[in-house]
């Protein structure tokens, strides 16, 4: 005669599936949205680096296009090649086209900065896109006593794939591009300070800048929590 589990048992099975589920949930959502976040950086780099070739083809080059430090002006001339629901102009960027200062950080855990120099606009699926301008002859070099290596940079672009919801860090939904003369550079990317110098590794200890060409490029297929 075949004996039923009793009540008892049954609690005890589910309970255990309870733990089991309450340990392994966090982690799978986690690994969805990292994997969320990165097919969004590889959708924002696309769209923005077909927006600087846009610029190219009506200006000749991503040089020369505005004044320095003109952040508003750059943003214009991307902004029309992008499905742009909100404009933010210099001065008014946090709490509008971005967090606040005090809720995002860096990789590390490390305190971020203050975009209110940049100028920004928040595209149709939400997501953040800060552009500035430092040097029209695309001259400024960046890193401790102006050591960059190969890249020459006119300005930078500054993006957060899910706008306003979390985590807001960087490395994770917080990524960085080099504007140069002729075409969007990932930070990170070989040959930049943000790859030689170790402060901005894509890993724990790290602050997380030299993530985007990593993980455009495959170097790191995923995130490492």
């Amino acid at each position: 005669m075949k004996k039923g589990f009793t009540l008892a048992e049954v609690l005890i099975t589910l309970g255990i599936i309870g733990v089991v589920a309450a340990m392994t949930m966090p982690t799978l959502i986690n690994n969805i949205n990292n994997k969320q976040n990165i097919a969004a950086l590889k959708k924002a780099y696309s769209l923005i680096s077909q927006a600087g070739v846009d610029v190219i083809r009506e200006n000749g080059s991503l040089a020369n296009l505005c004044e320095a430090n003109d952040t508003d002006c750059v943003r214009d001339l991307f902004k029309g090649s992008l499905k742009v629901v909100k404009t933010c102009d210099k001065g008014a960027i946090e709490g509008n086209c971005w967090v606040h200062l005090n809720e995002w950080k860096r990789l590390n855990g490390d305190a971020a900065w203050s975009m209110e120099s940049k100028s920004g606009v928040i595209l149709n699926d939400g997501m953040f896109v800060l552009f500035d301008y430092r040097s029209p002859n695309c001259n400024f070099v960046d890193g401790i006593d102006g050591l960059m290596a190969d890249v020459m940079e006119c300005g930078n672009v500054s993006v957060d794939v899910n706008g306003f919801r979390g985590p807001n860090v960087m490395g994770k939904d917080i990524f960085f591009f080099y504007i140069t003369e002729n075409k969007l550079v990932p930070f990170g990317t070989e040959g930049t300070w943000t790859s030689t110098n170790k402060y901005y590794r894509c890993e724990n200890g790290g602050d997380g800048e030299a993530c985007a060409a990593e993980y455009i490029s495959g170097v790191k297929p995923e995130f490492k929590n």
